[in-house]
């Protein structure tokens, strides 16, 4: 409940539970009207819990979507804190360190950007869920059943999941008990079902990009905002403009470098692969949306968030995987400690601050209005806004106003 009202909370101006984020209305409430539409694709793949959500929001009166949709929001990413408590202890074996790693799910200060509270952007955590879900070595096939339900959402709700196939292979060779198998096989299948909805979706509108673009975004948008925080990363930019990237690509790199050689031998490959995937997830997704979009120019603007988190969680995942492994006692505790005071002040600086939701649409006013539009024009259907821009508003007929 703590871990839940926190994020309600985090949200300044416009509370979170009287705001609706984007294709939350539009797109995953109207568009999923019952359990055949789960799997159907948007912008070319498989959302399959952010239309689950929005299914579920059929239950409850449509007054009350935007605090369903917050308060879900919230529960599925709770939710996902604990797994990750649980599936990272065979890796992690520092308890402060998979607390950081946990609570980053929550704490990130880049959340509160567009993660916050909503149904549509729940897809990034569940990506980071599967992923440690399937580093996850079960020890029954009753054990097997969590990580197994996570890989299969997360394997259904984005296209990125199939960049791990290598692992899953790798683990595959590695791994012939049972439980492991189940934990597999069912990820597979969730790929197959993803790979389907691909197939049928209609093809994306291609962005421009540059590879040279790349160097400056990873740096600034993912090194940077890692390090420092999101709160001062415009700041930083404004000050240091291209050696923010240049200093960061040096500290993280170097602090992998010199963490792999300080870490045993067994955790080595496992935090190398997470800083990998880090870099590589990103990437794609911004590869996918196109740089220039993303390009950092004059005044620094925190836009598309939720690939820097799923960026960052991967990189912590390295860090935290390596420094557990330092068998120096007194090097580990320091280098805990390290992490824990940066994760400390840089949740703290980004802890309650504004986003796009912060100055509204109020949902509940929106409701209110467009009942008394009904009633005093001859409509059948009214536009609600909602944050994010007016190609979100949601269409409702009159008659399921009530």
């Amino acid at each position: 409940m703590i871990l839940t009202a926190t994020q309600l909370y985090r949200q300044a101006g416009v509370v979170s539970w009287r705001t609706i984020w984007a294709e939350d209305g539009s797109e995953f409430y109207k568009g999923t009207g019952n359990v055949l539409h789960v799997f159907d694709p948007y912008n070319g793949y498989a959302v399959a819990l952010s239309r689950t959500i929005g299914l579920g929001a059929h239950l409850f009166p449509i007054a009350d979507l935007a605090r369903y949709y917050a308060v879900v929001g919230a529960l599925v990413t709770t939710v996902a804190a604990i797994a990750i408590w649980h599936f990272s202890a065979q890796l992690v074996t520092s308890i402060p360190l998979r607390i950081v790693l946990a609570l980053s799910v929550i704490l990130l200060p880049t959340l509160v950007g567009e993660q916050l509270a909503n149904g549509v952007n729940t897809i990034w955590v569940a990506i980071f869920v599967g992923w440690w879900a399937l580093l996850y070595r079960p020890v029954s096939g009753g054990d097997a059943i969590a990580p197994a339900a996570f890989v299969f959402v997360a394997a259904t709700s984005s296209a990125a999941t199939l960049l791990f196939v290598p692992v899953a292979v790798f683990l595959a060779f590695r791994r012939s008990d049972r439980p492991s198998r189940i934990v597999l096989a069912v990820f597979g299948a969730g790929l197959v079902v993803q790979v389907l909805s691909m197939v049928s979706s209609e093809a994306v509108t291609e962005q421009p990009r540059h590879l040279t673009d790349l160097p400056e975004i990873v740096g600034v948008r993912m090194f940077g905002s890692w390090l420092i925080g999101e709160h001062w990363l415009g700041d930083a930019w404004s000050v240091f403009r291209l050696a923010l990237p240049v200093g960061a690509f040096v500290v993280v790199v170097g602090v992998f470098a010199f963490l792999v050689r300080e870490a045993g031998r067994r955790r080595r490959l496992a935090g190398l692969v997470c800083g990998v995937y880090a870099v590589g997830l990103y990437c794609l997704c911004v590869w996918g949306r196109g740089t220039v979009a993303l390009r950092v120019l004059h005044d620094y603007r925190s836009v598309s968030l939720r690939w820097s988190s799923l960026g960052i969680w991967f990189l912590l995942s390295g860090v935290v995987i390596l420094v557990s492994a330092i068998p120096k006692r007194g090097l580990r505790a320091v280098a805990t400690a390290v992490i824990v005071v940066q994760f400390i002040v840089t949740g703290v600086s980004g802890f309650r601050v504004s986003n796009a939701r912060s100055e509204g649409p109020d949902w509940p006013a929106g409701v209110s209005r467009a009942r008394r539009a009904c009633a005093a024009h001859d409509v059948t259907t009214v536009r609600i806004p909602v944050s994010a821009g007016p190609a979100f508003d949601v269409v409702v007929r009159c008659v399921d106003l009530g």
